[in-house]
């Protein structure tokens, strides 16, 4: 494979290299998709949280069909729940924190905007996080006692 030589590369006697990266340094790592980290965060949930704490996910309507969608809409399900639900006994009158998972670049649409304000008007914790560590800080923050930690 033939590498371009700029001017300033061939009067140091060395090829240029894309993007000024030294050949020897690593890749960056690639970023994690919503559904990686939801894994790896369910994963931490089940290890970290109290007996007396449980927590569950919000259905995953993708790639199910316009029949199996418009059953999961009579039956309830609505755009913009957050992705995971925790009830503990780490405080009082509310013990729910809700968790929307997003990637690095994820953003909230305009449905989970509006589930968010829902949920905080109740008086409930609502987070969003872009990794296990965030839903980690998150839990001690909101004063659970974890069975586990990072590890």
């Amino acid at each position: 494979m033939r590498r371009s030589v700029t001017p300033r590369a061939a009067s140091a006697g060395r090829a240029a290299h894309p993007a000024h990266v030294s050949p020897t340094q690593p890749r960056p790592a690639r970023p994690i998709s919503e559904h990686q980290l939801q894994v790896q965060v369910a994963a931490y949930l089940d290890s970290a949280l109290p007996t007396r704490g449980c927590w569950w996910t919000s259905i995953d309507s993708a790639g199910r069909g316009a029949i199996a969608g418009a059953r999961m809409k009579r039956r309830g399900v609505r755009r913009g729940t957050a992705d995971i639900m925790i009830v503990s006994d780490h405080r009082k009158p509310s013990s729910t924190i809700w968790v929307e998972l997003k990637s690095a670049t994820g953003r909230l649409t305009p449905e989970q905007k509006v589930f968010r304000d829902c949920v905080e008007q109740a008086g409930h914790l609502y987070v969003v996080a872009r990794s296990v560590e965030a839903v980690a800080i998150m839990l001690v923050a909101a004063g659970v006692r974890l069975r586990g930690r990072l590890t």
